[in-house]
């Protein structure tokens, strides 16, 4: 797998904010470039087995999907 880093600012990736979560139809953002969270995305909070079977996922290899991080200062 390549991946490219594009680079773009914060107010870039905040343009077209839209959330549709109390629809369940996902949060998007970067004028709708960008699926900040997808309705069948995950809570954030994980529980203690939840994140147990994401560190065992990241131990044997196997791919998360996206993450999306944004640099602060």
């Amino acid at each position: 797998m390549n991946i490219t880093p594009l680079k773009v600012t914060v107010r870039e990736v905040v343009t077209g904010y839209v959330d549709d979560s109390d629809r369940e139809e996902g949060i998007y953002g970067y004028s709708g470039r960008l699926n900040i969270r997808p309705k069948y995305q995950r809570n954030y909070i994980y529980d203690d087995a939840k994140r147990n079977a994401v560190i065992d996922t990241v131990s044997k290899n196997f791919p998360l999907g996206i993450m999306y991080w944004v640099k602060r200062d």
